[in-house]
């Protein structure tokens, strides 16, 4: 993928594709699920909400915070990642189980080098995982 915008950006983004890793801080909230939102909101008195660490490889990703993992997802088919209309710093990641995960990133930037890179991931991991086409003509050829 190109970015022909935005050449610091496409430096970026090639790093994170070559080296198959990425972690970026965000803040976070998830529906359907109420022990991770009370970790995640304005929980104990708190006036900010947690920062986690939201970190790729290339066959999953995991949500950090504290060095404990909180979540962890596998790519799948079911999973994909979307930018709502008029958020300049959020992202939604629909997760393979119908739940959704909501990060605030610190500038829209950030986050579209996040949703580029998982976008990414979840095509190869996608095209790693599908069983190979035997390649057969219409008429078998024996020797």
């Amino acid at each position: 993928m190109y970015l022909l915008a935005d050449p610091a950006m496409q430096t970026e983004f090639t790093v994170i594709q070559s080296q198959g890793v990425a972690s970026f801080e965000c803040n976070c909230k998830q529906q359907d699920d109420e022990s991770f939102q009370s970790t995640s909101y304005h929980s104990y008195g708190e006036t900010q909400p947690y920062t986690f660490n939201f970190v790729m490889k290339r066959a999953s990703f995991s949500l950090k915070r504290n060095k404990k993992t909180e979540l962890k997802e596998q790519y799948g088919p079911n999973l994909t990642v979307e930018i709502p209309v008029g958020q300049a710093r959020i992202c939604i990641v629909h997760l393979n189980d119908g739940k959704r995960i909501e990060l605030e990133l610190p500038d829209s930037r950030r986050r579209d080098i996040l949703v580029l890179s998982l976008r990414e991931f979840i095509k190869k991991a996608l095209f790693e995982i599908r069983p190979e086409k035997k390649n057969r003509g219409f008429l078998f050829r024996g020797k």
